[in-house]
């Protein structure tokens, strides 16, 4: 996908296979920090496809990887281990195993949950994290600003369990509908800079993931209220968030700023629920001057 970049695997503690993407040596002293980065909730690294490629031609040394039951990795036949406790400390042993130290973590969406829940519980590691449309909130009270969710969700994942077979060949008619792909580029994106064929992308990797990933996810983001841990965090971290974000509220991810004391918070003026898609040029240029700010 990316250009200069080397496929490799890492297996985990419990033997999990983690696939990983470097544009480094790990061997070699790096001069500026490691961006790592960590996607959202049913997504890929896709959806840091305008930052990976703009930092990879600065010279910034990248890790991006894959989730244990995402895509090249390996443990979709042990769901029950896709917490996010497990999940950072796969990220907590590939980052020992590459011998990265002080890196800068990205996080968007849930990747935003996964970030902060690695600073709770390993926060000696990084030396500065980038969030972007995330919240610590339930999901189940915020996503669309409605509580139907409440309702709809258990719903869903009671029918993945009762007709997993219908259920499947739903998920996939969904995903491949025309119809909904308009209707994610209205409701996720900022239609008027995000294609058609970025949609068609994203909804395929959602296709190949399933349902039985999206609804373990959404149950940890369900049960995983962080925001009484987050004074707990003492270190720069930058909050970016749309204000016209429809998945989750501009004023949900204001609470970040809040309850994290050195944090910096930008307004992103029309973005949508990946700003960093929408306006790929602005985000990057926050991030890296976030990044050198700090790291001069």
């Amino acid at each position: 996908m990316f250009e200069n970049f080397r496929s490799r695997y890492f297996t985990t503690s419990d033997r999990e296979n983690i696939h990983f993407l470097i544009n480094f040596n790990p061997s070699a002293p790096q001069k500026k920090p490691v961006l790592v980065f960590n996607y959202g909730l049913v997504c890929s690294m896709l959806h840091w496809k305008p930052q990976i490629e703009y930092f990879n031609q600065k010279n910034f040394p990248i890790l991006a990887y894959d989730y244990r039951a995402h895509f090249s990795s390996s443990g979709r036949d042990k769901l029950e281990n896709l917490t996010f406790d497990r999940m950072a400390l796969d990220l907590k042993e590939l980052l020992a195993f590459l011998q990265i130290e002080n890196p800068v973590l990205l996080g968007h969406s849930m990747g935003v949950n996964l970030c902060l829940h690695f600073e709770v519980l390993y926060p000696h590691i990084s030396k500065e994290v980038i969030v972007i449309s995330g919240t610590a909130l339930d999901v189940s009270h915020v996503l669309m600003n409605t509580e139907f969710n409440k309702l709809l969700l258990p719903f869903l994942y009671s029918l993945d369990k009762k007709y997993p077979d219908g259920f499947s060949t739903m998920w996939k008619l969904i995903n491949f509908n025309p119809l909904v792909h308009q209707i994610i580029r209205f409701l996720g994106f900022n239609y008027k800079k995000v294609s058609t064929q970025f949609v068609r992308d994203y909804l395929y990797k959602v296709y190949e993931l399933g349902p039985e990933v999206f609804f373990k996810l959404i149950h940890e983001m369900k049960t995983s209220f962080l925001l009484p841990n987050l004074p707990q965090i003492h270190k720069p971290v930058l909050i970016m968030a749309g204000n016209k974000d429809l998945v989750v509220p501009f004023e949900t991810q204001k609470l970040l700023g809040l309850y994290i004391k050195d944090s910096t918070f930008k307004e992103i003026k029309d973005g949508s629920h990946v700003p960093q898609i929408d306006f790929p040029e602005l985000i990057n240029s926050e991030i890296e001057n976030f990044v050198l700010r700090h790291d001069p």
